[in-house]
């Protein structure tokens, strides 16, 4: 027996380290046609995606990642608490620590984090192309281009290009995980098994409840291994960390926090689930051939799955030596990956438990976790060695359906890049108040209008600590200085008189404002740094009685200003702006009935118009002679 080989408990030969034989295999890889063709289609994809970041990617979070800059503007401590925060239904520590780390790194530039998904999912691409090589015994196949095609999907653009913390990082893991469940690899040795059950405990800790499910289906390898005959420091290591993953997945499981925002979605009925259910198994296959195709599209992930599950019930007898049978190392192998497809599937039941009703079950961010069924029956098929023609059909309605995907998926992509990319523009160049941009662009953002309160706040803390589109912002227009954007709260401002007082208010940027009781004013010194034109905003409430206020700043004539009554705070900008030379000033507001609340002040500045000539004068004048 030699060096690379060891006896597998059944009978067959296992690989182990390879020796220079197998390295120098390794290097004529590049000379085998198939394997290039396959890399080449692993690279286009790779490129198309790194496309798509660079130009629609955007720098500012989006929807749940909003909930992170506290921690990433030193606001609020990373602990444990703050990593098992939910977001909806998931919890993921290791994601959001994942995040926060990058974010220190890139200064909470989400474009970082993009790029750091689309490279893990791009690696764990390539580490499925070596597993599906391996499994037919060290040479590769056209139709092995299906798995990159399915892993960079360009529907996965939602994952990719806009929502870092859609779970694009713990992709890439988790395609190397199968990959490893696939060849076997954890029953190498006691080390490799430890390193793939840290492996899918890191996955459980990642991706929510799907993350979990996934976890409990890689440990299958584990548990069809114990049929064979291995050392038993190897079975007491496979018992102990598999049920250290499971428990661990079922306490995440049973504590999913309730979301009455969701209620809607939910679906009841079994027949409803099974429907939605084989919906949304083919969403990674992208909506636009689905739209067209469905239900005969459902064909793709079927057919697979029945050929699979007829091969595996005629090696069933194997695993019950009562009948005669004896599991081999293929059977195994086979098993253990068809327990992971199994656990696939069942992500795809809970996306149908949990959204049935949703009219969304093709949208973006289903296909980061739905992908696993398809990549698990490629590998089912190609290592249980049904009729070459599975893995083919597959590879080639896979090429059509992410060929008809693209179109969209850049004109999608295109579009949200328009909208928010204007609102990326206004808070770099600070020429409107943080206030309007949060009302302005909320759902641009992925949140609603109701929590612009919330943007606003975060907006302003990404702004004091030069994070995202506010680092190494410009400080100059045609030569001539910006001083910076100025905002304050209200009820740290203002110093309360008569009929004033702070008080909390839930829809306030900083949890509090400065409610008028009676016909008072408030009063408050601001400083200015740099002499301008200034914009003042105020973003404040009304109710029915108070439909006037009155701002005056300095000695200078009181400014009138209407307001519209209404349940919510808005954004009231006085025009025109006013100029402010360097110091302190006075600020006072007056309110001629009760019934205001002031939330915060905002003093915009506005570039200077230069005198015709000057640019060019200055340009002379800085010219070396």
């Amino acid at each position: 027996m030699s060096d690379r080989e060891q006896d597998d408990g059944l009978g067959g030969r296992e690989e182990t380290a390879p020796g220079p034989e197998g390295r120098r295999g390794r290097a004529g890889w590049l000379r085998e046609p198939e394997f290039r063709a396959v890399l080449l289609v692993w690279a286009l994809c790779c490129l198309g995606q790194l496309l798509m970041i660079r130009s629609y990617g955007i720098s500012l979070p989006w929807c749940d990642e909003w909930a992170l800059v506290d921690a990433a503007a030193g606001e609020e401590p990373l602990t444990l608490g703050w990593l098992w925060k939910p977001a909806n239904e998931h919890r993921a520590p290791l994601t959001r620590l994942a995040m926060y780390a990058l974010g220190r790194l890139g200064s909470w530039d989400m474009q970082v984090m993009h790029y750091a998904g689309l490279g893990s999912m791009a690696a764990g691409a390539l580490a499925l192309i070596v597993a599906s090589r391996s499994l037919r015994g060290g040479r590769s196949a056209f139709s092995d281009a299906f798995l990159p095609l399915v892993t960079l999907h360009p529907w996965h653009y939602e994952s990719v290009v806009v929502y870092g913390y859609a779970y694009a990082l713990v992709s890439g893991l988790l395609c190397v995980a199968v990959g490893l469940a696939a060849t076997r690899w954890p029953m190498r040795s006691t080390r490799a098994l430890l390193a793939f059950l840290a492996m899918a405990l890191a996955i459980c800790l990642s991706a929510g409840p799907a993350g979990n499910f996934w976890a409990v289906g890689l440990c299958g390898v584990v548990v069809v291994g114990m049929f064979g005959r291995r050392p038993p420091r190897w079975k007491a290591c496979g018992v102990v960390g598999t049920a250290a993953v499971a428990s661990t997945a079922a306490l995440m499981i049973l504590a999913i926090p309730d979301c009455p925002a969701h209620e809607s979605y939910r679906c009841a009925s079994l027949a409803g689930i099974s429907a939605s259910a084989l919906k949304v198994s083919a969403c990674w296959l992208g909506r636009p051939p689905l739209m067209v195709l469905w239900p005969w599209a459902s064909l793709a992930v079927l057919a697979p799955l029945g050929l699979v599950a007829a091969g595996l019930g005629r090696d069933a007898a194997r695993f019950f030596p009562g009948r005669g049978g004896r599991a081999t190392a293929e059977d195994q192998g086979r098993w253990g990956l068809a327990l992971f497809l199994g656990s696939a599937l069942m992500v795809a039941l809970a996306i149908a438990y949990g959204r049935g009703n949703s009219p969304f079950l093709w949208d973006s961010r289903y296909l980061t976790l739905t992908q696993p069924i398809g990549l698990a029956a490629y590998l089912l098929a190609t290592r249980a060695r049904v009729a070459s023609a599975v893995p083919a059909a597959l590879a080639m309605f896979t090429a059509v359906c992410v060929g008809w995907s693209w179109p969209e998926a850049i004109q999608t992509t295109r579009w949200r890049f328009e909208q928010r990319v204007e609102a990326q523009r206004m808070l770099r160049e600070g020429t409107e108040p943080v206030a309007v941009a949060a009302e302005r662009h909320a759902e641009t953002l992925g949140l609603t209008p109701k929590v612009a309160h919330t943007i606003a706040g975060r907006l302003l803390l990404m702004r004091e600590a030069g994070l995202s589109v506010f680092r190494d912002r410009p400080r100059w227009f045609h030569g001539v200085p910006i001083p910076r954007p100025l905002a304050w709260e209200a009820e740290s401002l203002m110093a309360a008189g008569d009929g004033l007082r702070p008080q909390g208010h839930a829809l306030a940027i900083g949890g509090a404002v400065l409610a008028v009781e009676g016909t008072g004013a408030a009063t408050a010194e601001v400083e200015v740094p740099v002499s301008a034109s200034y914009r003042v905003c105020l973003r404040l409430r009304s109710s029915m009685e108070a439909r006037r206020i009155s701002l005056r700043l300095d000695e200078g004539a009181p400014m009138e200003l209407s307001l519209v009554p209404g349940p919510s705070f808005v954004p009231v900008v006085v025009e025109p702006p006013v100029r402010l030379s360097e110091g302190r000033h006075s600020l006072e507001i007056r309110c001629s009935s009760p019934g205001v609340l002031l939330d915060l002040v905002e003093l915009v500045p506005r570039p200077e118009p230069m005198e015709p000539g000057a640019y060019a004068g200055m340009l002379r004048r800085r010219r070396p002679r």
